[in-house]
């Protein structure tokens, strides 16, 4: 039986680059979950202290074909692979990105095919992928309209 398998293709790798570098940690080793659903795609992390998270969402509009035959599917990734990966990709001469998930090892595939005066030149690349990372949601402490924080103070 064949895995299902969902197939973005996006034609501005370097607009996704330019907002993922925007929400990029300084941590090396830091892990994002990758939610991908019918409607878009979400990629959120956590810094290692639960303080600090970032996230950005990715409507379905902003690519120019997305198949997505689940109802939400996590990946987990090593949030700085991805982004650098995806800026190889960016520098090539503005083809369509296509994104595949997942792959026969449960991988994120990345390629972009370019026609070139002489030859096609196809850039190809697999990403492995990790344990979901647990993220707690903030929105727990949250109250509209104002957020609060309780914290042990002397009598």
């Amino acid at each position: 039986m064949a895995v299902q398998q969902a197939c973005l293709k996006m034609a501005n790798v370097k607009g996704l680059v330019a907002i993922l570098q925007g929400i990029k940690s300084s941590h090396k080793a830091q892990l994002c979950t990758m939610s991908i659903n019918s409607d878009g795609i979400a990629i959120r992390w956590e810094d290692a202290s639960k303080s600090l998270q970032s996230s950005v969402w990715l409507s379905s509009e902003l690519f120019s074909h997305y198949d997505c035959p689940w109802a939400r599917k996590p990946l987990g990734l090593h949030f700085a692979r991805f982004v650098d990966t995806l800026n190889v990709f960016a520098l090539g001469s503005g083809a369509e990105l296509v994104l595949r998930f997942p792959g026969p090892n449960e991988e994120l595939i990345c390629e972009m095919t370019e026609d070139g005066s002489m030859a096609q030149l196809c850039t190809y690349a697999r990403i492995d992928s990790v344990e979901v990372p647990f993220t707690g949601d903030l929105m727990d402490s949250w109250e509209d309209p104002a957020s609060f924080f309780l914290m042990n103070g002397d009598d």
